[in-house]
């Protein structure tokens, strides 16, 4: 819903802020006061071109600005794209003299296209130079599924296409992949292989470099504790010592040699002890076969260098590659399976789909009855909608079903079908898509419609009609109207009036919201002329009820 137009220097308008609401708004003024700037402004503002110069004569730049409440899907819409919304959203355009222009959501730069994007969240526009989405065969589908209430059995075909085309991709990947697929799967059998072989484990390369490390360092302390045992015992230097001690005392006498026995006696203890020891160093060497490990530590950083990863990386490459080989085998093992899958959801696909097809024939048959009765008052009479449906084939089967569904209609007995805005003037054209909007009432619709020209070429009988069928739409929609006929401006909520004035060198258009008075005084104008008679205020106060 709309909250509040705002314009500066766009093309008669000087200044204007109006504010709106809820309900049916009438927009009315004296012909060529210029009724439609009003809502040219509110297309310029969502992004519509205009072929016509847009600045009031005189000035360097303008802007119209919009603010509207924000629907949960607009602003689902926005935050998608990076708009900060809260419960209101602000459009505004900003053009300058030589056509430059700036776009802007809640004082965020943005596109023209999200602008307009933004309008088909909130607006729907029916005249004589705007195309309402109800003459979008893109739309009638989705009108006549609104329609009947037929959101689920549509999403249930939906599901069963997507499951479908999923394992039509699936295949066809399968079949146009094989040769590669086979080369991959002949690589990854080489390598899981080749890796199981191996069997590296996490951490192995670390303990592996630093056993190799010990043992290379002990077998130069082993040959050192060697070459000394060797130095001790070849010729054993006990023997010696033994040696010395018996010719001493065999030979000589003297008590002074008893400390040298003393001497020798501490030396072959201290040879013993040392030989002991050395023999326990050696008995306490790590055992282990030092090219056997270097053989393995070279083996799986050569492994590692071979595909580009670290040690404790091979591990993971190995589940890595085994899972895509399972995977791949799997994908041509199953490919029989997978046909007789893909069958099985194309039938079920199908089923689905006629079904659906067949309840939106019931469907479009109760629209086209209700959009009859709706014409009649409206001075179509002879007017008739069909909505025509085209059989998809299976290979042009689509996730909505397998209709093509579009809205043709004619204006007078005996004229061909064609599509609806093909075969209706402006005027009946709005008729014929306020019509429709009654049928749809709250099923189809967006915050704010808008009509222009609705009632061209009427008055009496059909203007009430008309009128009776906007306050009716307006309890569903905000309703906004340019009106020439004091029945339609009788059902109003809230009354605009247009008006154009002559200064000394230029013309400006203003445009206000009238009190209760004034509207009594507006609609008796509409009724009468200039000349505003007492029976004419009577006619607007019955007209205003």
């Amino acid at each position: 819903m709309l909250l509040n137009l705002s314009a500066k220097n766009f093309i008669l308008i000087d200044q204007l802020s109006l504010d709106l609401s809820s309900g049916l708004h009438v927009i009315t003024g004296e012909t060529g006061a210029g009724k439609s700037i009003l809502l040219d402004a509110i297309l310029f503002c969502f992004g519509y071109k205009f072929d016509v110069d847009v600045l009031r004569s005189g000035a360097e730049s303008c802007v119209v600005s919009v603010e509207a409440m924000a629907p949960p899907l607009l602003k689902e819409f926005l935050s998608e794209n990076g708009v900060d919304c809260d419960d209101t959203v602000i459009v505004k355009r900003q053009q300058f003299l030589g056509g430059r222009k700036k776009f802007f959501i809640n004082d965020q730069a943005v596109t023209q296209k999200l602008l307009e994007q933004v309008a088909g969240h909130l607006l729907e526009i029916h005249g004589q130079n705007t195309h309402s989405s109800l003459l979008d065969p893109a739309s009638h589908m989705r009108i006549v599924d609104s329609y009947g209430e037929l959101h689920e059995a549509r999403n249930l075909v939906g599901e069963e296409f997507k499951l479908w085309q999923a394992l039509r991709r699936e295949l066809e990947e399968i079949k146009t992949q094989r040769h590669l697929m086979d080369r991959e799967i002949d690589y990854l059998e080489f390598i899981v292989a080749e890796l199981l072989e191996l069997n590296p484990q996490v951490g192995e390369e670390e303990e592996l470099a630093d056993l190799r490390s010990r043992l290379q360092n002990q077998e130069r302390d082993t040959k050192a504790i060697s070459d000394i045992l060797s130095s001790l015992t070849e010729p054993d230097l006990q023997i010696q010592i033994a040696s010395a001690q018996k010719t001493i005392y065999r030979q000589i006498k003297d008590d002074s040699f008893a400390d040298i026995l003393q001497n020798l006696d501490q030396a072959s203890i201290y040879i013993s002890e040392a030989v002991s020891s050395l023999e326990a160093k050696l008995r306490q060497v790590e055992q282990g076969d030092l090219e056997a490990i270097e053989e393995r530590l070279f083996a799986i950083r050569a492994m590692a260098r071979k595909h580009n990863i670290t040690a404790n990386e091979l591990p993971q490459f190995l589940e890595d590659s085994d899972v895509k080989l399972r995977s791949l085998t799997g994908k041509i093992e199953q490919q029989s399976s997978l046909e007789s899958d893909i069958l099985k959801a194309e039938t079920k696909y199908h089923n689905l789909a006629k079904e659906l097809s067949s309840k939106r024939k019931k469907v479009a048959q109760m629209l086209e009855d209700r959009v009859g009765q709706e014409l009649a008052p409206l001075k179509m009479a002879g007017a008739v909608l069909k909505v025509e449906f085209v059989d998809r084939s299976l290979d042009d089967a689509a996730a909505n079903g397998i209709d093509i569904v579009r809205f043709i209609a004619s204006n007078n007995p005996g004229t061909p079908l064609a599509p609806i805005d093909k075969i209706a003037s402006g005027g009946e054209l709005s008729r014929f898509m306020l019509a429709m909007k009654v049928a749809l009432f709250d099923k189809f619709t967006k915050p704010t419609i808008i009509f222009d020209e609705v009632d061209t070429g009427i008055g009496g009988l059909v203007a009430d009609a008309v009128g009776l069928r906007m306050k009716l739409l307006s309890e569903a929609a905000q309703v906004i109207t340019i009106t020439h006929q004091p029945q339609v401006a009788g059902k109003a909520d809230r009354h605009v009036l247009v008006s154009k004035k002559q200064h000394e060198n230029h013309t400006l258009s203003h445009a206000r919201m009238l009190s209760d008075e004034e509207r009594l005084e507006e609609i008796a104008r509409m009724i009468s002329g200039s000349s505003i008679t007492d029976v004419a205020r009577k006619a607007a106060k019955e007209l205003i009820g």
